[in-house]
């Protein structure tokens, strides 16, 4: 019997670790796609307004990549604070952005990414119980929102990518 308790926790441990590393992609792929691609010009215009988006998510990304690199990496780390760079970023740049299409889209991306902070933050993996049938339902609906909000913040980023234009 006691076998299968150490079976059951090494794959409650890989499904942590896999389950971090998802979240870590998707928000990953959802930053290479949208944050990084806008141009420059004169006035506020979109190419202007796309310009302070791209300096600010410049200015982040050590942190962000820190703050990931925390999260994924195990022990204490909070998941979901991993993002609050990336929000803070987002949220100074749209302070700063007139540009009535690009401010749309830059605050729907910090929208995504602070309700993928929020449902981070709502999972708690630390006493996960797999033979906990309500924790195991839990854990399938969280990784089903991961998925939708991937799909939200691939959305978001190509919206980014078509009004900034890709470099």
């Amino acid at each position: 019997m006691g076998s299968y308790f150490l079976i059951r926790d090494e794959f409650m441990q890989k499904k942590k670790k896999n389950l971090m590393r998802a979240a870590a992609a998707v928000m990953t792929a959802g930053l290479a796609l949208g944050l990084s691609a806008c141009g420059s010009g004169s006035g506020q215009s979109v190419a202007d307004a796309c310009k302070i988006v791209e300096t600010e998510m410049e200015s982040v990304t050590a942190e962000v990549n820190t703050a990931l690199s925390g999260a994924l990496g195990g022990g204490d780390a909070d998941p979901a604070a991993a993002f609050d760079p990336l929000v803070a970023g987002l949220e100074k740049a749209s302070s700063q952005v007139t540009n009535t299409e690009v401010k749309a889209v830059t605050d729907d991306m910090t929208k995504i990414i602070k309700d993928l902070a929020a449902s981070m933050a709502d999972l708690d993996l630390s006493n996960l119980d797999a033979t906990d049938t309500a924790a195991m339902e839990k854990l399938e609906a969280f990784t089903a929102t991961m998925e939708e909000q991937g799909d939200a913040m691939q959305t978001a980023g190509e919206a980014i990518d078509k009004l900034c234009g890709a470099k």
